[in-house]
């Protein structure tokens, strides 16, 4: 949990903070022999401390103009602990004092009575996991592994108007990010897998969402809609080629439509995702574009009693598509993320108040 500190003074406004937490992992890992769990493969423990000390201020100029910033300094502390019993492999790894410094500046902007408009810089960071930290098949140490950082430039647009008793909301965002010291796989002369820095990737896109709510008597309804547009690449180690980057779709849209009188709901989504390259840098080997769509029904029961009961049937994947919602590559290029085709749930809630 954060603690922060506010001080209030004419126009400005300042906050300072920390916060602080340390979570642990034990993995062990088995074999698969013919669908049954074999010998031991690795037994792994990691501790992980992080911490966060920052201080931000805003300036208020007038009743349009605010600026902000903050200043973060983010610490990160691993202690990996672990055997592998088929070859000894010592698996012990620790790594001290991975600090970043994190600015964040931004302003805002009042347009209109109902649009305003935000742009801001910020930097940010991502820490290795374990398994980029250490094989745990051979015990191999990537030491010089560092954290990816990334420049981060946001400008949106967004708008709420009042349209009877309706209600029509509208956001437009667009960012840049650069990321640097990209963590790429890399095999030695004994093809062990280990990671290094290499390289810089270039994110650019475009966000979009709009809705419309109204309520007229026992009754409210919302319609929905969402659009991303991604152009990601990653650039080689010389920098003078882009390279596609695998698992990233260019286009995502979704929509939707709820409707509520008294306990009953009605709820029917979907989501396009375009097609997807699963080859770096070619657009070959690539999975097919798909449309989800999802409904649900529900009705809840008691609502102004202590105990409080609702139900809900609904169905998924109601065009039975055969679609990944992650990739994960491997040297083949083969994805094993299958999702699950038409199904059907029900469930029973219980909540006391």
């Amino acid at each position: 949990m954060p603690l922060c500190l506010d001080l209030v003074s004419y126009n400005w406004k300042f906050k300072l903070g920390a916060q602080w937490q340390n979570f642990s992992n034990q993995i062990e890992e088995f074999n698969n022999v013919l669908g049954e769990k074999g010998t031991l493969k690795y037994d792994n423990s990691t501790v992980v401390t992080e911490g966060l000390i920052f201080a931000s201020a805003e300036y208020i100029l007038n009743d349009k103009l605010t600026a902000n910033g903050q200043l973060g300094y983010n610490i990160y502390n691993l202690d990996n602990s672990g055997i592998n019993p088929s070859n000894d492999a010592n698996l012990d790894y620790s790594i001290k004092g991975n600090t970043k410094v994190l600015p964040r500046v931004g302003v805002n902007y009042k347009l209109t009575s109902t649009v305003n408009t935000s742009l801001s810089y910020a930097q940010g960071v991502g820490y290795p996991s374990i398994f980029e930290w250490v094989d745990t098949d051979s015990g191999l140490f990537s030491n010089t592994l560092d954290a990816e950082t990334s420049d981060n430039l946001e400008l949106s647009f967004k708008g709420r108007k009042s349209t009877g008793k309706g209600e029509f909301d509208w956001l437009v965002s667009g960012y840049s990010a650069r990321v640097t010291n990209t963590i790429t796989e890399r095999e030695n002369e004994e093809v062990i897998t280990f990671y290094e820095n290499s390289g810089e990737s270039s994110q650019l896109g475009l966000e979009g969402q709009v809705s419309y709510s109204e309520s007229f008597g026992f009754s409210a309804v919302k319609v929905y809609a969402t659009f991303t547009y991604n152009d990601y690449a990653l650039k080689n180690d010389t920098g003078s080629t882009k390279l596609n980057i695998a698992g990233i779709p260019d286009y995502v849209a979704g929509f939707g439509a709820q409707w509520k009188r008294k306990g009953l709901s009605l709820d029917l989504n979907g989501r396009y995702v375009s097609e997807i390259t699963t080859t770096l840098g070619e657009d070959y080997n690539s999975e097919t574009d798909y449309l989800l769509l999802n409904a649900k029904a529900g009705y809840a029961f008691n609502k102004k009693k202590l105990w409080r009961y609702a139900v809900e049937l609904g169905a998924n994947n109601l065009l039975d598509q055969t679609y990944t919602s992650f990739y994960r590559l491997n040297a083949t290029g083969k994805i094993y993320n299958p999702m699950a085709g038409f199904n059907i749930y029900a469930s029973l809630k219980v909540n006391f108040n």
